[in-house]
């Protein structure tokens, strides 16, 4: 950053008592120890002048979500959606769970086809987005798919995030690069011309 050594307090997410003393404070860096119980989200940073200035910042442990859209399986108000392209999804797949018992096992077949879809195209109920900042999943890569680019789909709004291959990794997407939504009524998971296997577990709001 810039004039950073301006600034006077940090506030967190989740905690009352802004933080005022700083490991170290430079013109272009700032380090802080983060607080017990501080969550991922918007930090306000606070000059001598006085001036606020909101920033969203993920951190935090990625397994602890404020609302759940799957977790072992999709949470009310979404439902489970064909998918396209060829594509196949397996939303009860045990082979490679991130957390729990089961992730969903997608299957991609090189047609820019989309899996892992679920959505609620019934009775128009959102997930609402009220007091979150982030979009948050895990997904791994099976063989063949290091460097591979999935489409990330939030209420009509794609976001593309690269895949690694053999290891899990803990995705956190600001809801600010999908718009901000209100509320979300579908979510999918798209290749980008490519065809193999990706396990996707924990999806949800921070």
């Amino acid at each position: 950053g810039t004039d950073l050594d301006l600034v006077q307090k940090l506030t967190f997410p989740n905690v009352d008592a802004p933080v005022t003393s700083f490991v170290s404070q430079s013109p272009t860096e700032i380090q802080v120890v983060i607080p017990e119980g501080a969550e991922g989200g918007t930090v306000v940073i606070t000059t001598i002048h006085g001036y606020a200035v909101p920033i969203t910042v993920p951190f935090g442990d990625q397994l602890v979500l404020a609302t759940v859209i799957f977790d072992d399986a999709v949470h009310t108000p979404l439902g489970a959606g064909g998918g396209w392209g060829g594509v196949t999804t397996d939303a009860a797949n045990t082979e490679q769970p991130r957390v729990g018992t089961v992730s969903i096992k997608v299957t991609f077949a090189n047609s820019w086809g989309g899996g892992a879809q679920f959505g609620n195209w019934s009775t128009g109920q959102l997930v609402s987005t009220a007091g979150a900042s982030f979009y948050a999943f895990s997904v791994y890569g099976g063989p063949g798919t290091d460097g591979k680019e999935l489409n990330v789909n939030v209420a009509g709004k794609q976001v593309g995030v690269v895949v690694e291959e053999g290891e899990w990794k803990d995705v956190q997407i600001p809801l600010a690069d999908f718009n901000n939504p209100a509320g979300i009524n579908e979510i999918w998971f798209q290749d980008k011309g490519w065809a193999g296997v990706v396990y996707i577990d924990h999806i949800g709001l921070k």
